[in-house]
């Protein structure tokens, strides 16, 4: 499992950064100096302790394993996937008649599951990512362009019922991570203002349900749905606006980690039964 729990977290900071690039490359703020290292010039220091704090506890709940165990039992019933698919949020201003629905994407890297024998309590580590965007006119002609995207590392809960070669999974998340947030503004005489991106801390509190499919030994696929129950307000230009983020439906690659048996031949058995 550390092998998986080393492999997974190099991905996230080598590899895989062209997936959150956006989220990685924003400007740093004014107060850093020009001496900072190319890190510094590259990550801004609250998103690198969230890196820090996710990689001290997957690597926590990575050496809580006993390795004896499970030899014993035979089985690691540890689920691995990757989830993609697409997700909607609200955009409603408090002063202005002003309402968005903004389209977005939910990409999802679950760096393990863990579930009980033959079914029954699971809990698991995610690394979620959800992008919004939206546009339209107010009432008096201005034109809004919104962005939000929020990164967040997520623990969840959930009971697995199995059926056959499907399980069915309710569960419940909670992330924590950061919120991105900005706006363009053009009004009806054509004047165009943007609005630098500001970032803060924020959560996202979550529930669904996952179907996946055993549809060979190692590769299984799955269907989630997921809906969520918090909001961020923001405010640009004379706006004060509340986004809010409603379902999403995914796509999953699993990988099961679960060793397989082989069936042992008896030598002394006849080879066609004779």
């Amino acid at each position: 499992m550390s092998v998986v729990v080393g492999v997974a977290f190099a991905c996230l900071t080598g590899s895989s950064v062209r997936l959150f690039l956006p989220t990685l490359s924003q400007p740093l703020n004014r107060e850093f100096s020009a001496r900072g290292t190319v890190l510094n010039q590259i990550m801004r220091p609250h998103f690198r302790c969230l890196l820090l704090f996710a990689f001290l506890c997957i690597s926590t709940f990575s050496s809580a394993f006993p390795q004896e165990e499970k030899e014993e039992s035979g089985k690691d019933k540890t689920l691995s996937w990757f989830a993609t698919g697409p997700t909607k949020a609200d955009f409603r201003a408090q002063n202005s008649d002003l309402a968005l629905t903004m389209n977005g994407m939910h990409n999802e890297i679950t760096f393990w599951q863990d579930r009980g024998f033959d079914g029954g309590l699971l809990d698991g580590l995610h690394l979620l990512s959800l992008s919004f965007q939206g546009e339209g006119t107010d009432s008096s002609g201005n034109d809004h362009v919104v962005e939000y995207r929020n990164l967040s590392f997520a623990y969840s809960l959930g009971y697995d019922l199995r059926l056959g070669l499907a399980h069915l999974q309710p569960y419940a998340a909670f992330g924590l991570g950061m919120d991105y947030h900005n706006a363009t503004h053009t009004s009806a005489s054509g004047k165009i203002t943007p609005y630098e991106e500001k970032s803060e801390w924020g959560y996202q509190f979550y529930y669904g349900l996952n179907l996946i499919l055993e549809v060979s030994g190692k590769l299984w696929l799955g269907y989630a749905i997921n809906y969520f129950t918090d909001s961020l307000k923001i405010q640009y230009h004379d706006i004060k606006a509340t986004i809010t983020p409603r379902q999403s439906q995914t796509l999953m690659l699993v990988w099961n980690w679960e060793r397989l048996h082989i069936e042992t031949i008896d030598p002394n058995a006849a080879f066609f039964r004779f």
